[in-house]
């Protein structure tokens, strides 16, 4: 399991993809998913089996599912 740190909250997720630019990853509930999609611009982390991937936050999501894409 993977998780989205967003600021001191880490948010369960799990990855799906990892390109130069994006990052794919499945959110773990709708709580996650809104936190990491609303907000102003910021800085985050997708981390993954001891590896930490920075992103911007917020993400994108494709309606109707929970999975979110994040740029690099």
């Amino acid at each position: 399991m993977a998780n989205v740190v967003d600021g001191n909250t880490n948010w369960p997720c799990t990855l799906n993809g990892i390109t130069a630019a994006n990052i794919t990853v499945t959110m773990a509930g709708n709580n996650g998913l809104n936190a990491v999609c609303t907000g102003p611009a910021r800085k985050g982390t997708v981390q993954d089996g001891g590896n930490a991937y920075p992103v911007r936050l917020p993400g994108n999501f494709q309606g109707g599912t929970l999975i979110v894409t994040f740029n690099r």
